[in-house]
């Protein structure tokens, strides 16, 4: 019977739930007679071990895990297969794939690399893109994808997504920086454009990849790309209908609003059914973020239904987080994440009268969910802090007056609710205090600045700060976070370029530390200084159980301003400064200054109640879920939705002004160093901006027979939108470059020369004076376009920054105006 079995592996190199047709019983005992056939010897090849690893694999999958069972025993049998018969590459394909799933990336790749030289599919070069992308390393994941795609890889909509939204964890330069966050803009357009006949049959299975769905990263980047993220939520939902499920016990109501065919609430006064969604509803940061609202909710006006999703293979949490939520829940659902469709059946036998998700964008499962109507009323919050670029099935997403300006309704594809007060965080468990600074890794002399925030936020735009601490003063140290061997070695190499042998010296990444110690390290701290655009939230909130000042510079979007937030909450504003040069001084001043900070440790500690005792944001919650629930105007609608349509969601006659003519010469998608395919030579701004000595090669990312026949025909000559045939970025297959001269009337951007309204140059009309004045024309028009499109993006910086000073500066007068109302009537 276990020769009958199949090991199977799925596209992205992880395997997939198996379905061997036969029950858990019989599965063990095939595991046992595996074992026996093991213990016998004589093995003829490695048959036994592969059916045993797969059986097991299998087990786990179903719920039936345990120490005999396990993905571990599993890994052990795929290594002694491949002992046994190391020439085999669907052995080391299974083996990949499980060490992948084990966590265990770089070995990963070694078993997929040994798997793709000695299988001739595409399957191991797939699974190598994953790998690859995991590791930080975009250019062999991109050389994978090219090889797959010679090796016959099915061009689907996972392939194209994948590559369009693949970005790396570390960045080279703010060119660099710069340049993969245009390339996914430019190529999710693309995609849009060309790829509706892409279809999408299993979403939960097909769309599983790093950075899936496609938009986490975004939010490190500090611009406002909700509409980008709202292009992504179309393109997926386009392909995948399966996703736009509707609970057939709802009805939509002539203004738009969704109720329930038979009313379970005979009056406004009942209580509320209320699920709360997540993954992580456990000792997690989303976790312990909506810990400060659920348990507080008052029994008698919402009944809450906690949702708590899982992997199949996966226990059910039961740590003190998971407990202290499910101790307040009225009912607890534990939903196995196996097929959208047994959660949409389970969420609808629920009869829910709000559905709120817990987070987006940190696991694709919820935010594919959030695409269905499941409740008569969605909302998101954020466990991530972006939009979730969902347009139609959440009616709101819910953030916090401290962490918003007055524009922040541009930021979200959903109507914005922001409530007063912040969520009752659990406040850590103190622990010990009695570690040294060598136990927690810290350097033993020297002024410690602490930045223990995720690769993702260590950005080239925020360098010049940290050369101008170690400039500022000669004994500090900069602390940061350990990464991969891959990552640590871009960050190093770039801040190499500019800095000193001394200062490279001084700057130290400290290893991973268990609980107890984790708060040791910012009491043996003398600053932690906030990352930039996207700063602390969590390990904010830590630091300050303790008293740590943290020195912040805040950006107009919530994941820059939440460390600002929590010390506007605390009445701390002097430690929220508005330029580098002030962040700088700022956090040298509270390091070198002891009776400084130690007068600032001092307020922190007095004041943080507002960050773990205040219930003011769970009152406010209350009367949204009411107001919500009762089609009640919202009391805290922030914005509206013309700046929502205007600003969050994406438009197909916008990106005419983004990439002229679908040619993107806008957009860096090949070496500036020389022309690009259609002969455009870079101006010196484009050269300084975006050409750098060490950027990914130029490799397809979108397959040249990706696009639809219909696309096809926009390419002849006779046609006003030259469309650009050859991917986002210039094919690894050679193409000769077509001469500026002897191109066709239509320009790079769908102007042609006649329709330029540009007089032909005096002194003559010849083909060769009118095709050398066409390309100087040429020239001088993509230049301005250029320039045009970086001033847009300096007024956008300008705007917001000054908008940001404007009200912060208001708060201030405002804080200032309150306290000596106070006075007044102390005084009184």
């Amino acid at each position: 019977a276990t020769m009958l079995l199949v090991s199977s592996v799925s596209a992205q190199g992880t395997c997939e739930s198996h379905n061997l047709g036969i029950g858990v019983s019989a599965m063990k005992a095939n595991v046992k007679a595996c074992a026996q056939v093991i213990k016998a010897g004589n093995l003829p090849n490695a048959g036994a071990y592969w059916h045993m690893a797969t059986l097991i694999t299998a087990i786990v999958e179903q719920g039936h895990g345990n120490d005999k069972y396990s993905l571990n025993r599993a890994m052990d049998a795929w290594d002694k297969a491949a002992k046994k018969d190391p020439q085999i590459g669907d052995i080391h394909l299974n083996r990949g794939a499980m060490l992948f799933r084990l966590g265990r990336i770089p070995e990963a790749a070694e078993a997929l690399e040994m798997a793709g030289s000695l299988k001739d599919d595409h399957q191991a070069h797939v699974g190598l893109v994953t790998t690859y992308s995991n590791l930080g390393l975009v250019d062999k994941a991109m050389l994978a994808y090219t090889e797959a795609l010679k090796r016959g890889m099915p061009h689907n909509l996972r392939g194209a997504l994948e590559l369009a939204v693949m970005l790396p964890v570390s960045y080279r330069s703010i060119g660099d920086f710069r340049y993969w966050r245009y390339r996914v803009r430019a190529n999710l357009i693309h995609v849009w454009r060309h790829g509706a006949d892409l279809e999408c049959t299993n979403p939960e299975q097909e769309l599983l990849y790093r950075n899936s769905p496609g938009y986490y990263q975004l939010a490190y980047f500090g611009y406002n790309d909700a509409s980008t993220t709202n292009l992504l939520s179309r393109i997926i939902a386009r392909s995948a209908p399966s996703l736009r499920f509707v609970n057939p016990a709802l009805v939509r109501g002539a203004d738009g609003k969704w109720s329930k065919r038979k009313k379970s609430r005979k009056h406004p006064n009942d209580p509320i059914r209320v699920g709360f969604m997540s993954k992580f509803l456990r000792y997690h940061a989303s976790g312990k973020m909506i810990s400060g609202v659920i348990p507080y909710l008052n029994k008698d006006r919402f009944k809450v239904i906690l949702i708590s999703t899982r992997d199949p293979a996966s226990a059910v949490a039961n740590d003190f987080m998971a407990q202290k939520l499910r101790d307040r829940a009225d009912t607890f659902e534990d939903v196995p994440l196996q097929s959208l469709a047994s959660i949409h059946e389970r969420i609808v036998a629920m009869k829910l009268d709000v559905l709120v998700f817990c987070e987006f964008g940190m696991e694709p499962f919820n935010w594919l969910l959030g695409h269905a109507r499941l409740a008569p009323v969605q909302v998101g919050t954020h466990g991530h802090a972006y939009t979730s670029g969902i347009e139609d099935t959440l009616d709101f997403y819910v953030t916090y007056k401290f962490f918003e300006g007055p524009e922040a309704q541009r930021y979200y594809s959903e109507p914005l609710v922001t409530l007063r007060g912040l969520v009752k965080y659990p406040r850590p468990q103190q622990g010990t205090a009695n570690s040294t600074r060598s136990d927690v890794g810290l350097p033993e002399v020297g002024n410690i600045y602490l930045c223990v925030q995720t690769g993702y936020k260590m950005t080239p735009n925020f360098d010049k700060v940290w050369q101008g601490i170690l400039q500022g003063d000669k004994n500090g140290r900069l602390v940061f976070k350990q990464q991969n061997k891959e990552n640590m070695d871009i960050l190093i190499n770039r801040w190499e370029q500019t800095m000193s042998k001394d200062e490279m010296d001084r700057i130290h990444f400290m290893h991973a530390l268990p609980d107890d110690q984790w708060l040791d390290l910012f009491r043996l701290s003398d600053v932690m200084v906030d990352s930039y655009p996207f700063g602390g939230y969590t390990t904010s909130l830590e630091a300050f159980s303790v008293g740590l000042p943290i020195v912040t510079m805040p950006h107009a979007m919530l994941g820059g301003n939440s460390t600002g937030g929590f010390l506007q909450a605390m009445g701390i504003p002097e430690l929220v400064v508005r330029s580098p040069d002030e962040y700088v001084s700022k956090a040298v001043k509270v390091a070198t200054n002891k009776k400084y900070r130690a007068a600032l440790s001092k307020k922190i500690l007095e004041r943080n109640d507002a960050l773990f005792e205040d219930e003011t944001a769970v009152r406010e919650w209350e009367q949204f879920l009411t107001e919500a629930a009762n089609k009640l105007p919202i009391t805290n609608r922030h914005g509206t939705d013309e700046e929502m349509i205007r600003h969050a969601r994406f438009a197909e006659d916008t990106v005419a002004d983004e990439f002229p003519g679908d040619t993107l010469e806008q957009f860096p998608h090949v070496d500036w160093t020389t022309k690009t395919l259609k002969g455009h030579v870079p101006t010196p701004e484009e050269r300084e901006l975006f050409t750098e000595p060490s950027r990914p090669s130029s490799i397809t990312i979108i397959p040249e027979d990706f696009k639809s026949s219909a696309s096809a025909e926009m390419q002849s000559s006779d046609s006003n939108d030259d469309s650009h045939d050859d991917g986002i970025e210039v094919p690894i297959i050679a193409r000769s470059e077509v001469p500026v001269a002897a191109q066709s009337k239509n320009d790079d951007h769908g102007v042609s020369d006649s329709d330029s309204g540009m007089a032909p140059a005096a002194g003559g009309a010849g083909g060769a004076d009118l095709a050398s004045e066409a390309a100087r024309l040429r020239e001088e028009l993509d230049a301005w376009r250029a320039s045009q499109a970086q001033l847009r993006e300096q007024l956008d910086a300008w705007r917001d920054s000054w908008l940001e000073a404007w009200r912060a500066r208001g708060e201030e007068l405002e804080a200032r105006m309150q306290e000596l109302e106070q006075q007044l009537a102390g005084n009184k």
